[in-house]
């Protein structure tokens, strides 16, 4: 397998070369597979925790993993990661109380709690330098992926 070492400088330079439209595909590109990672480590990590994460639900027929979405800004300034698209993460995430019942013949009934796994923080924390320090390798890959396509028109 050979090896390609380029010099920041040499990235630098190219980048400067590309016009308005190919950084912005660039910034699009690297925000866009950086977030996957992300997403890619959470649902593993949700999937050690909480079983049937690939089931179909009944009212709208997506995962639960379908839930750990991403957005990339429209200016490419950055890009949110979220659990929020299945409202049934937060209470993995973040836990319940117990519950009872109000009321009954012998009293309350216990109805059960979930614990709170933090599946998505934990992902993050693990993930975050990770993922900066592949954003510059993916950057500049991306960067001479495009000046390679448009070098020669």
């Amino acid at each position: 397998m050979n090896k390609v070492t380029v010099s920041l400088d040499s990235v630098y330079s190219m980048f400067d070369e590309l016009d308005q439209r190919n950084r912005r595909r660039v910034f699009r590109t690297t925000l866009n597979r950086a977030t996957n990672i992300v997403i890619r480590e959470a649902r593993k990590e949700l999937r050690k925790h909480v079983k049937n994460t690939r089931t179909k639900n009944k009212w709208n027929g997506r995962t639960m993993e379908w839930g750990i979405r991403k957005k990339v800004h429209r200016n490419n300034e950055g890009a949110t990661i979220h659990i929020m698209g299945d409202f049934r993460l937060k209470f993995f995430e973040m836990g319940t109380v117990q519950r009872f019942t109000k009321k009954g013949k012998s009293g309350r009934a216990y109805r059960g709690a979930i614990p709170a796994y933090h599946f998505f923080q934990n992902t993050v924390r693990r993930v975050e330098q990770p993922v900066f320090n592949e954003v510059s390798q993916l950057l500049s890959q991306q960067v001479r992926k495009i000046n390679a396509k448009y070098h020669n028109k």
